[in-house]
C-alpha cells in the first residue's frame, strides 16, 4: 500500500488525566459549519494496529499497550477530521480550535493515510518508527481510529502515559455518517445533477471539496444538509432538492449549507432539448345556458391530461381567468358550467404531464377561441 502521509506529532509530555469531550466550536461560530458525509469506521483494524504496535514494542523490550476506550473514540473522530482539515503540526481542529482542547497535553499523536484499506503489514511498517520511540517508553494506553472515504483510509493513533480505565471492545466495521465541525473557509460546495434517463426531473445533491484535507475528490453530503435555489423557475424549478425541467433556457443554481448559509456557491447551466407540444383546440360551443363545451384533438403522446383556461379577458389576466383540468390522455372534451350568460369568453388549452411532488410539465398553449355564452 502506498503511504500518503506519515508524521509524528509530539505534544508536551506530562502525566495528565484525559477525559472524553466532543470538539468545541471556535470562538466565532458564524465562520463554522457542520459537514456530514458517509464513510466506514474500520474498527476491525484497531486490534490489528494494537498487535502491530505491541510487536514493535516487544522487539525493543517495551511493555505492551492496552486499548483505551476514550482514546479510541477520540482517535476515531480525529481520523474523520483529517479528511476535512489537517496541518503538519496537528495543532488545530477543522473548526479552528486547538487539538489540545480536544486531546489534552500528555499525549503523543500520529497520523497515517493509505490508499485503500491497509493490511497488517502496511500498518506495522508505518507504526514501527514511533511505537517503540524512547518518548513512549512509559506509555500505557493507546487509542486507534480508522476511517475510509473515497478510497483513502486514515489512521490516527493516540499514545498516553495514563493507565487504561475502560478498555475498548468494538471491533466491527461500521458504515457511519461522520459529522465534522469546520471553518467554512476549509470547504467549497458544488452542485451535482444526477441525470435520470427519460425523466423531466432529477435529484440534486451537493459535493463538498476540502481545501486542506486528505480527501482530494468531492465528498457527497448526506441528510439534506443543503438548500438549492434556481434563478429562473420558469426554466428549471427546484422543490425539495429536486430539479424540474420546465423550458429551454439559461439558469443558475445556488447551493447553500443549512448549518451556515454563508457557505454557498452558484453555477450556471443551460436547459436544452425540451420539447413542449402544442395542444390543438378544435371548437368551443355553447348549447346550454351558462355552459360551454371545449373540444380538442387528443393526439399528444404521454400526457397526464389537459388544462383548460377560460377568461373574460383576451389577455387572460389573473383576476378574470379560471382554470380547470381534464384528466386522461384519451379525453378530448370538457364541459364548463356556471358561466355568465351573454358574456364573451376566451378559451385556450394545454397538455400536461405529472412529474412528482405535485409538479407538472406543461406543453404550449393552443390558439385562443372565443365564445358568447347563452
Amino acid at each position: 500500500m502506498k503511504k500518503v502521509l506519515s508524521l509524528l506529532l509530539a505534544l508536551a509530555i506530562s502525566i495528565t488525566s484525559l477525559s472524553f469531550a466532543t470538539s468545541a466550536f471556535a470562538a466565532d461560530s458564524s465562520k463554522c459549519a457542520s459537514i456530514t458525509f458517509c464513510g466506514t469506521e474500520n474498527n476491525s483494524l484497531i486490534d490489528e494496529a494494537l498487535n502491530a504496535i505491541n510487536e514493535c514494542r516487544k522487539a525493543s523490550n517495551m511493555a505492551p499497550l492496552s486499548l483505551d476506550n476514550n482514546l479510541c473514540e477520540q482517535a476515531k473522530q480525529r481520523a474523520k477530521d483529517v479528511f476535512v482539515y489537517y496541518d503538519t503540526q496537528d495543532m488545530y481542529l477543522p473548526n479552528g480550535d486547538t487539538v489540545s482542547s480536544y486531546i489534552p497535553t500528555g499525549i503523543i499523536t500520529t497520523i497515517y493515510a493509505f490508499y485503500d484499506v491497509p493490511t497488517y503489514d502496511s500498518i506495522k511498517s508505518q507504526v514501527k518508527t514511533y511505537a517503540a520511540h524512547s518518548l513512549l517508553n512509559s506509555a500505557q494506553g493507546v487509542g486507534v481510529g480508522f476511517f475510509t472515504l473515497n478510497g483513502i483510509t486514515s489512521m490516527y493513533v493516540i499514545y498516553s502515559q495514563n493507565q487504561v480505565t475502560v478498555p475498548y471492545t468494538n471491533f466491527a466495521d461500521t458504515s457511519v455518517n461522520a459529522t465534522v465541525n469546520t471553518l467554512i473557509s476549509n470547504v467549497s460546495l458544488r452542485c451535482q445533477l444526477e441525470i435520470v434517463s427519460g425523466k423531466s426531473y432529477v435529484p440534486l445533491t451537493a459535493l463538498a471539496y476540502f481545501n486542506n484535507g486528505l480527501s482530494v475528490s468531492g465528498v457527497s453530503l448526506v441528510n439534506n444538509q443543503v438548500t438549492f435555489k434556481s434563478s429562473k423557475p420558469s426554466v428549471a424549478k427546484v422543490k425539495n432538492n429536486i430539479l424540474y425541467a420546465k423550458d429551454n433556457g439559461s439558469y443558475s443554481l445556488t447551493v447553500s449549507l443549512n448549518s451556515n448559509p454563508a457557505l454557498s456557491s452558484t453555477e450556471s447551466y443551460v436547459m436544452s432539448g425540451i420539447k413542449k407540444p402544442k395542444a390543438n383546440i378544435t371548437s368551443v360551443k355553447s348549447k346550454k345556458k351558462k355552459q360551454i363545451t371545449v373540444s380538442w384533438k387528443n393526439n399528444i403522446k404521454n400526457v397526464t391530461g389537459y388544462e383548460i383556461q377560460y377568461s373574460t379577458s383576451k389577455k387572460f389576466t389573473k383576476k378574470t381567468t379560471k382554470t380547470v383540468t381534464a384528466k386522461g390522455k384519451k379525453v378530448k372534451s370538457k364541459k364548463i358550467s356556471k358561466l355568465k350568460s351573454k358574456k364573451t369568453y376566451y378559451v385556450r388549452i394545454r397538455a400536461y404531464k405529472n412529474q412528482s411532488q405535485g409538479e407538472k410539465f406543461y406543453g404550449k398553449y393552443s390558439k385562443t377561441l372565443k365564445i358568447k355564452v347563452k
